[in-house]
């Protein structure tokens, strides 16, 4: 029998983010926010055929908030 080890790590993969910029609710004194729609990263198959994976279904709401702060910040060192 093989003896199997098991531990945690951190994996830093690139991504792509689509999102839709919500705009500023003054009603409700919500400001300008961003609302992920996808984040995807590619896969190459033995076949050596690429794909799109949308893994957002699987981050936590930790993981989806820093994500939406950095399209955030993106977009305002953009203009």
């Amino acid at each position: 029998m093989k003896n199997m080890l098991k531990t945690s790590l951190t994996l830093t993969l690139h991504v792509e983010v689509e999102y839709e910029k919500l705009e500023e609710d003054k009603a409700h004194g919500l400001p300008e926010q961003i609302d992920l729609t996808a984040v995807n990263f590619r896969v190459v198959g033995k076949t050596g055929r690429k794909r799109k994976v949308d893994i957002l279904g699987i981050l936590d709401d930790c993981e989806v908030i820093e994500l939406e702060d950095q399209a955030h910040t993106g977009e305002r060192n953009d203009n």
